[in-house]
């Protein structure tokens, strides 16, 4: 019934509760009193606070004190300070310490593991509500998932009787990025008042709800971070004097809160398994960026397959945020403008796919632990102008502490809980509704499947892509034979994502194309994602419902592709087709003591095909070894190995094993992360190099190619010069004794500086001497700026021209080059607004390899408007340069674990790099 309801009328019923709530926020209440129950304060702690916090009106009834109950231990007692205090930040053990106390100390709080992060820490969830509750966790549990499947519960009388008994779950995360600090000391404090507080609104919630807590969903950068804090920042009381640490995770930077459709760390693999243990309600994560408090609801436009109910409950709460914390007088609490709601790929998300709520805050934070004067006049966002989104904005200038910011997150943060709490009922048949809605379209609206065929000319990738949705608990069938439905006839062993299932809405949403609209506000993040382009995968969209009628089995278990040979012991050689498998690489370093060969045209054995690029392992001039290596290699990979009895009578040349190095700046660790979690994901080695490799020069004594990733800032001056060691003087990245979480996954004895003129000189001399150079997005700069690139140079495009993160339709321009070996003649490209668009002079015309389409459709996701700025212009050029080779990508092919279909471009570079 809920399903069939008019956006009008939740619209209208959204209104009529926000002015309800706004005439409640007039009585007097309970919520207006500081400490309104008879429990004991902690006057010391209640003492510091208040001397933290820098004005009055930063402070709430409901954190300008402390109760002190006998027994249990406020974060001061673990840790000799209050949360907030001025100077300090919370190393991670220290926090977790302070969590298990309390839990040993208080029956309303637990810890539960949920996994490990890339360096070994333990992710924790801290979960709090009252001794009842927490005595039988794994019955609310049961009921939540049973909530989230209408196959389970099917009628409203049998979610009306589950919901008399269930309480929701609220899952608060912070910390996600790690230089805002904040969230991860509020989260102690936070926990503590939960646990023991008997203020009627902290009562509600404790008895209403169960309230989940990640004091740190990245707890490696977190401690980096604060290594970073008193090694650096500890004196530093002016905003712009402070260094920023150059990494946070393994792999991922600010990027880690865009991995929610791959979910390929293990951070984001943790927070993923414990959403389908628990199922809460509402997924928060707060950070920071934006004066003095955002509350998430978006301006649009929405995702499409986010129910109506999402994103009239997001307003709802955060009206009820803004609304209560400014009755407070708490300034600069606002919501509406900063963020859309298109994309699905933040942590948070993870609720909103699967229906429940995604929120989150941006906070006002100083990073460090230090209280300082902020100007917030200027910027790229105003905030101090007053909307009506904003009743009471932000101050132009204030003086800022750490612990201003704990009072803002922890009195929104309890004010959201007890919202909630207040109407349990409310949220949680929503939540059950949601999911029966997303059903009964599957049952009954078109696309009722898509199909991945078997047979794919790329089977690992489209693994890749069914586990994808199978870590988004997608259902996912094989067919048990060939079937034909009106969109035409598939193989045996096809994949059938079949949508009569709860989370039809997310399938739909990954495997269709997007459409950002032309005239929205400009997109927050990317704006198309469609797997099957990302992936090279065909998808066809059924929408004949004689699909459900087909013979399936479902896929339980994550899809390993089984290698084969086929024709058992070759004579003459062994054969791996270019498909563009991107195993083809990692597979010549498995072969690294075999000599193997590359056809360079296409060619024909009996009735298969095989294409340009395309792998020979001769037996002769192998040892005898080599037919159980290639078996192993078979297996090992998912590769398809066809044994001949002669080696192909077609022009061939010798793949020499490449010695690959990955280069970094210091100012921009996000996108080489990228490229390194594509390589270790598949086991190619490499050598991670920055700026001193560079200037000491010898390069080719030691590489054989140099990968530059895309380095954010936008010039080639950027990349040269790199941190301003003006700014602050030198810096170390290193580990030692008193800081041992820095130093990795590099280190360096001053980050500051840059490769130089001398660096750029070698780089050079790298190429002439024979050197393959490959430089990803905007490191093209680094070869136009610097004349390594001669005859080209970065076109600027019309103010109209805009393309956030879409994917684009590309034309090979030359067939014969070891770049396009194995793609068809048209390909999908992902590429995003700030990538350079090359000017090419007529004598380098010759070199380009790839272009963006010509003609006819460009944009096959996301959106692209003035698209004449970049149809037809260079994608991929390739520059001789002496003996080696430029090769020039205006793209970033290794974006967020995402577009596997782009890996092989420079994988072909890499495995052909001494022979074009």
């Amino acid at each position: 019934m809920f399903a069939r309801l008019s956006l009008f009328k939740i619209f209208s019923f959204s209104l009529l509760v926000i002015f309800t709530l706004l005439f409640i926020t007039l009585q007097p209440s309970a919520q207006t009193k500081s400490n309104p129950s008879s429990q004991e304060i902690d006057k010391e702690y209640t003492r510091l606070i208040k001397e933290a916090t820098t004005k009055p009106e930063f402070l709430s009834p409901l954190t300008s004190y402390l109760p002190k109950v006998k027994g249990v231990p406020t974060p001061k007692d673990v840790l000799g300070y209050i949360a907030g205090a001025p100077g300090k930040l919370t190393y991670y053990e220290d926090i977790l310490k302070y969590m298990y106390a309390l839990a040993e100390a208080s029956p309303n709080v637990k810890v539960f593991p949920i996994g490990k992060t890339s360096e070994g820490r333990e992710m924790v969830i801290v979960a709090v509500s009252n001794k009842e509750t927490m005595s039988n966790l794994q019955q609310y549990k049961d009921f939540m998932a049973k909530l989230a499947d209408p196959r389970v519960v099917k009628t409203e009388k049998e979610a009306e009787e589950i919901i008399s008994q269930a309480k929701p779950i609220y899952w608060l995360t912070g910390n996600l990025h790690s230089g805002e600090s904040g969230a991860a000391e509020v989260s102690m404090e936070l926990a503590y008042r939960l646990a023991v507080d008997e203020n009627p609104l902290l009562k509600k919630i404790r008895d209403n709800m169960i309230v989940l807590i990640t004091p740190s969903m990245e707890p490696d950068g977190h401690d980096k971070h604060t290594d970073w804090f008193y090694k650096y920042n500890k004196d530093v009381t002016d905003y712009r004097k402070i260094t920023r640490v150059p990494y946070w995770g393994r792999y991922t930077f600010h990027d880690n809160n865009r991995d929610m459709i791959s979910i390929s760390q293990p951070e984001m693999v943790n927070g993923a398994n414990a959403f389908f243990e628990w199922f809460p309600i509402v997924v928060q994560d707060n950070h920071e960026s934006i004066a003095f408090l955002y509350v998430s609801s978006g301006t649009g436009p929405y995702n499409r397959h986010y129910h109506p109910s999402v994103t009239s409950e997001w307003n709802l709460i955060a009206w009820w945020e803004v609304t209560r914390l400014t009755s407070y007088g708490m300034p600069g609490v606002w919501t509406h403008a900063f963020w859309t709601g298109w994309a699905p790929n933040y942590w948070g998300a993870i609720a909103g796919n699967h229906h429940g709520i995604i929120r989150f805050y941006e906070t006002f934070g100083n990073s460090i632990g230090n209280t300082m004067e902020r100007d917030l006049s200027g910027g790229r966002r105003s905030v101090t102008s007053r909307e009506w989104y904003r009743p009471l904005p932000p101050y132009k200038k204030v003086l800022w502490s750490m612990r201003n910011n704990v009072n803002y997150q922890q009195t929104a943060d309890l004010q959201a809980f007890y919202f909630v709490a207040d109407n349990k009922e409310y949220f949680l048949k929503n939540f059950w509704k949601r999911g029966l809605s997303s059903y009964n379209k599957g049952n009954n609206e078109p696309p009722y499947a898509y199909i991945v065929p078997s047979g794919q000319k790329d089977p690992v990738d489209a693994a890749n892509l069914v586990n994808i949705l199978l870590k988004q608990r997608i259902e996912v069938h094989q067919a048990k034979g060939p079937l034909k439905v009106k969109e035409g006839e598939f193989p045996e062993g096809s994949y059938v994502i079949r949508m009569d299932q709860p989370y039809r809405n997310l399938a739909v949403n990954l495997l269709e194309r997007q459409k950002y609209p032309e005239d929205a506000p400009r997109a927050y993040d990317d704006t198309g994602w469609t797997l099957g382009l990302h992936m090279d995968t065909e998808t066809i969209e059924i929408k004949d419902k004689a699909i459900f009628d087909v013979p399936v089995f479902p896929v339980t278990e994550p899809v390993i592709i089984k290698g084969k040979v086929v024709g058992g012991r070759a004579a003459g050689a062994y054969i791996i087709n270019n498909t563009t498998i991107n195993n083809l690489l990692p597979a010549r370093f498995k072969l690294k003591e075999s000599k193997v060969l590359a056809a360079e045209v296409p060619f024909k054995i009996k009735k298969k095909n095989f294409n340009a690029g395309s792998m020979i392992i001769p037996v002769s001039g192998n040892s005898e070894e080599i037919h159980q290596t290639i078996q192993s290699v078979a297996d090992k990979f998912g590769l398809e190995v066809v044994s001949v009895k002669k080696i192909p009578d077609v022009k061939i040349h010798e793949l020499d094993v490449p010695r690959v190095a990955i280069y970094h700046t210091w100012f921009s660790a996000q996108d080489d992360g990228w490229v390194r979690f594509a390589f270790d994901d598949l086991g190619i080695p490499f050598t991670i190099i920055q700026k001193d490799h560079l200037r000491k020069g010898s390069l080719k004594e030691k590489f054989d190619v140099l990968i530059f990733s895309n380095c954010r800032g936008g010039k080639g001056a950027d990349i040269v010069n790199g941190l301003d060691p003006e700014h602050r003087g030198s810096l170390a990245f290193v580990k030692s004794k008193e800081f041992k979480h820095l130093g990795t996954p590099d280190s360096c004895d001053d980050i500051t500086g840059g490769m130089g003129l001398e660096g750029v000189s070698n780089l050079q001399k790298f190429v002439k001497d024979g050197g393959l150079l490959i430089l990803l997005h905007n490191s093209v700069r680094l070869a136009v700026d610097y004349g390594l690139a001669r005859g080209i140079d970065v076109f600027r495009t019309a103010s109209e021209f805009y393309n956030p993160g879409s994917l684009l339709r590309g034309e090979v321009v030359n067939k014969n080059h070891p770049i396009t070996y194995g793609y068809d003649k048209e390909m999908t490209i992902f590429r995003s607004q700030s990538g350079p668009l090359l000017r090419i002079s007529r004598e380098k015309e010759k070199h380009v390899v790839i272009r963006y389409a010509k003609e006819g459709e460009l944009c096959l996701s996301g959106i692209v408007k003035s698209d004449k700025e970049i149809k037809g212009k260079a994608a991929v050029v390739d520059v001789p340069v002496g003996k080696g080779h430029i090769v020039l990508f205006t793209f970033n092919p290794f974006w967020r674990d995402l577009n596997h279909g782009n890996y092989m471009f420079v994988f072909n570079v890499i495995l052909n790099y001494n022979d074009f």
